[in-house]
């Protein structure tokens, strides 16, 4: 324990230590403090503020053993005192643990040694028992250690143990970040190193044989450089494939993490605007991305190594050839720029036309109500006949690249080397050199045309989800002052001050709205359709941003609020058909909102909720009951069911004013009573959204 301590970091001290990491990982910025009353759960903001992305992850003891290696970089609270002392992973190497020391330097740790020492607190309580029981069952003293460490399992192996956090770079940090911390970079460059070696093999394997050949001395010592350089570029093309499989598991798994984060970091209000069919399209081209821009990029760096080295042997052959060279990779340049322009025209009409299929698809009974027989397919026709034509264009800029650009070379390349060997002749290893750049700048060319044309595919599928993937680098969450206390009777809790809100391109649907909501207050809220009810529900919750004037929630200003908080302090349950059932277990549905992981008592309030709630039904006829898999895939919830679903998830989130817009609809008047009289037990301030 005192070689712990004396490694360990105060927490006074911890903003200074992640500062280091920071900057170990090449985001180093200014050091906040933490604030006197601040405890753990502020450490992920102040990571963010330095620049670094901190997660806290739940490890049982089960796991701890095989998995503390894992995650490093990370930050572990070693003592849960006053003191809160932590230690700071950089780094694992086998079974040590490299640690970040107090005094800025490094030292290495047996992971063994933190791992008895964090799994200690949770065998205290049980650590006789078990003792006792083994001394009872005379087990050999020789066994006794491993058999202890058996009963520790059984008894406590789904305890959680606290205090853990992986340190990261953020998901919406530079690309040359994580491609540093992901180890791609390295493995782009080994990967272009073994195949330029590889290369290298086999064309000095050839040149040796040829010159053999073409020396007339075809001796037995000639055979055995050979037949050495070909088996030492098996190793090599080996490793070329193992690194590209890296490189693509790398460069994708960040690919698809950038987008998710920007997908649930999208303004609402942006992500209402768009269609099914738009959705349907940028999911499509989120795939063509990874997969083009991995598969293109990978061929285009490979196919460049062998245009640098057969541009080097025709180098060897006069000026004619190499300039031929030049000038027809400008062609093929050109030719990619041309397929690209011209299958950008055809995603453009491919989406569209999957967009208007999607949304006709959606609403074609009222098409068929609404459109005469004789027009209801005349959009498609002009669509298709649209589309036929950009078809046309993309295949004869994809013929041209992939057909006349390669075969061109041969034929071009081969005709001016006759006319200079007819010419001014060559000698035979000039001859030989000539000839063998020129196949293999054709073949050079095989792997460029392809890895360009992929390339340009993944270049037009980036413009579509640029907004998603530049989503992911906004900062979505402030630095709150810490937990704030429960707030008194007829404490002011929200106050707006000439609130305005008006979606693009419309009329304000809120224009110099004031109010003020106290502790306590039981308030309805009505009026008819398009009034702005269901907006406003958005502002409070922190969905929609006012155009205009100032919200305060608890005295802050809300924009400067983190998203815990703002979710603490206003909880709104929109109508049915704009809430989510996910698929997962009905028991993960209810503590969604929870502080995560949930605890014991959290599952048991939930229990509580569905009893208040009448919802104890419905578990009985599951035959898994809480743990019964429900959403699309699982059981299905009538909408009643789903609607106390989601109130019973907005209640166990304990907030200062929950907010129910229309949703009790769903209900009959029994349960809609019943369900009324749970809220306004268990909300403490309440707004009753209604239809007029």
């Amino acid at each position: 324990m005192e070689e712990l301590t004396r490694l360990a970091w105060t927490r006074a001290a911890l903003p200074h230590a992640l500062r280091l990491s920071a900057d170990r990982m090449g985001l180093g910025q200014t050091a906040p403090q933490l604030g006197p009353g601040a405890d753990t759960a502020e450490l992920p903001v102040l990571a963010a503020e330095l620049g670094l992305e901190l997660e806290h992850v739940g490890l049982s003891y089960r796991e701890i053993r095989r998995r503390l290696g894992r995650i490093a970089p990370a930050v572990v609270q070693l003592t849960h005192d006053e003191e809160q002392r932590f230690l700071i992973i950089t780094r694992s190497r086998g079974s040590r643990l490299h640690l970040l020391t107090p005094d800025g330097g490094t030292t290495t740790l047996p992971q063994k040694t933190l791992v008895a020492h964090l799994c200690a607190t949770l065998e205290a309580p049980y650590r006789d028992e078990v003792a006792g029981f083994l001394a009872g069952a005379e087990i050999a003293a020789a066994r006794r250690t491993k058999a202890a460490e058996m009963l520790m399992m059984d008894r406590i192996g789904a305890q959680m143990l606290p205090g853990i956090w992986l340190l990261r770079t953020p998901i919406g940090a530079p690309l040359r970040h994580h491609l540093r911390d992901t180890g791609a970079l390295r493995s782009v460059i080994a990967l272009l190193g073994c195949h330029a070696l590889q290369y290298v093999f086999m064309l000095t394997a050839w040149w040796l044989i040829g010159r053999a050949l073409l020396g007339g001395d075809m001796a037995a010592h000639w055979l055995l450089p050979w037949g050495l350089l070909l088996i030492s570029r098996i190793p090599l093309i080996l490793a070329v494939r193992y690194l590209q499989g890296a490189v693509s598991i790398s460069l994708g798994g960040f690919i698809k993490r950038r987008l998710l984060a920007g997908v649930l970091r999208l303004e609402p209000e942006r992500m209402r605007r768009l269609g099914a069919g738009q959705l349907f399209g940028r999911v499509m081209d989120s795939e063509a991305l990874e997969t083009l821009a991995l598969n293109g990029g990978i061929l285009a760096l490979l196919s460049s190594v062998e245009l640098a080295i057969a541009g080097l042997v025709l180098s060897q052959t006069g000026p004619w050839l190499p300039t031929m060279l030049v000038l027809w990779l400008t062609a093929t340049a050109y030719q990619v720029r041309r397929l690209y322009r011209t299958r950008r025209a055809w995603t453009d009409i491919r989406l569209a036309m999957t967009h208007d299929m999607v949304e006709n698809m959606i609403g074609y009974r009222t098409r068929l109500a609404q459109q005469p027989l004789r027009d209801l397919h005349r959009e498609e026709d002009v669509a298709l006949g649209e589309f036929i034509t950009a078809s046309v264009a993309m295949d004869r800029a994809t013929n041209t690249l992939f057909t006349l650009m390669p075969r061109g070379w041969l034929l071009a390349a081969t005709t001016v080397f006759a006319v200079q060997f007819v010419s001014v002749g060559t000698a035979t290893a000039t001859t030989a050199l000539s000839l063998g750049g020129i196949l293999l700048v054709w073949q050079a060319l095989v792997r460029l045309t392809n890895g360009g044309a992929s390339l340009s595919s993944a270049a037009i599928a980036a413009e579509r989800i640029r907004a998603l993937y530049t989503a992911a680098a906004t900062q979505t969450s402030a630095r709150s002052a810490g937990p704030l206390p429960e707030p008194a009777q007829g404490e002011t809790l929200v106050e707006a001050h000439q609130l305005s809100f008006a979606h693009s391109g419309r009329e304000a649907l809120l224009d110099n709205v004031h109010f003020e909501i106290r502790q306590g207050d039981h308030l309805l809220l009505e009026g008819p359709s398009g009034s702005g009810k269901s907006t406003l529900v958005s502002l409070l919750a922190g969905m929609y941003q006012a155009q205009s004037g100032l919200l305060f929630v608890r005295g802050q200003d809300a924009r400067a609020l983190d998203a815990t908080s703002r979710r603490r302090a206003v909880v709104a349950v929109p109508q049915c058909h704009q809430n989510h059932i996910f698929t997962g277990t009905f028991m993960f549905n209810l503590v969604l909102g929870c502080d995560w992981p949930p605890t014991e008592s959290d599952h048991e309030h939930a229990r509580q909720l569905c009893h208040e709630l009448g919802l104890d039904d419905v578990l009985d006829r599951m035959p898994a009951r809480e743990r019964q898999l429900v959403g699309e895939t699982g059981w299905q919830l009538s909408h009643g069911e789903r609607a106390r679903v989601f109130l019973a998830r907005a209640l166990l989130q304990q907030p200062d004013i929950v907010v129910l817009d229309e949703s009790l609809a769903a209900l009959d008047a029994e349960n809609k009573e019943r369900t009324l009289q749970c809220v306004l037990r268990h909300a403490k301030t309440l707004i009753l959204v209604a239809h007029r």
